[in-house]
């Protein structure tokens, strides 16, 4: 079985949910693919071929068919609301959730199939360009579930599997947080510039282009970042007097280091 010849329900198609639809569908444009979500106003809206998509309100719409793959695209809060409608879905279906911290146990022990993928992706998918980490029991699914999971998910951008699920705990706070903890660090570089003189649209493009351009360049690269923001930080230049304030008494490195384990431990909690 391939991706184009299979029959696709997803559970959700919100922003992430939405954006992995429209990675299958630049790919795969005659894929068969049905959605559910309450709001399917606001769904169509987030589709770029909503006329290629089966839009449903309620999972009752589609109590009665059969999918051979079940994206479960809600947020885990939401999880237990729905979970019972979702299971019979589940019966013939390799499941792939994307709901933060819910482990693949609980997952197995709630549906009628040991046919779970637990993934996270980021807000990138949103282009193409996601890092999504992923696990499941290798005695639970096959190689051909895998692949066929990795064909889906790579619709979206770059995909990587784990060998233990608690590093996707782990990694959802580096890979699936982090894009968030960039686009902070954005706004107050933008903040900063205005407070310097500079015309709020002027620091809004210098940022954007700063930040795309050194992206760039950490991908293209073999170096290190360590090794990069040395060749960037000439002795006694402007970047080095910059980095001694965010770097004076390991300052930034704590407050990393707190952001990613409140992180984790959130994506831990979601899971119980």
């Amino acid at each position: 079985m391939t991706l184009a010849s299979s029959r696709l329900l997803f559970v959700g198609c919100g922003n992430m949910g939405a954006a992995i639809i429209n990675g299958i569908i630049a790919q795969h444009p005659k894929a068969e693919i049905v959605g559910v979500d309450p709001t399917v106003d606001r769904a169509r809206s987030l589709l770029k071929r909503p006329d290629r998509v089966m839009l449903c309100q309620s999972l009752d719409d589609v109590k009665a068919e059969r999918f051979d793959i079940v994206v479960l695209a809600i947020k885990p809060q939401m999880f237990a609301q729905a979970a019972d409608e979702i299971v019979p879905l589940t019966r013939h279906a390799l499941t792939i959730s994307i709901m933060a911290g819910l482990k693949t146990t609980a997952l197995r022990q709630k549906f009628e199939s040991d046919r779970v993928v637990r993934t996270m992706p980021n807000l990138a998918a949103e282009i193409g360009d996601a890092m999504t980490v992923c696990f499941a029991e290798p005695h639970f699914i096959s190689e051909e579930d895998r692949v066929l999971a990795t064909e889906l998910l790579e619709c979206i951008g770059n995909v990587e599997w784990l060998s233990r699920e608690a590093d996707v705990d782990k990694a959802t706070a580096i890979s699936g947080s982090g894009p968030g903890y960039v686009f902070a660090i954005a706004e107050n570089l933008i903040d900063a510039a205005v407070e310097e003189g500079l015309e709020p649209e002027v620091a809004d493009r210098l940022v954007r282009q700063m930040l795309l351009g050194s992206a760039k360049l950490f991908a293209a690269t073999r170096r290190s970042a360590t090794e990069l923001k040395v060749a960037v930080a000439s002795p006694k230049g402007t970047t080095q007097a910059g980095l001694s304030v965010l770097e004076n008494e390991n300052a930034l490195a704590r407050l990393i280091s707190q952001t990613v384990k409140a992180a984790h431990m959130r994506a831990r909690e979601l899971g119980n």
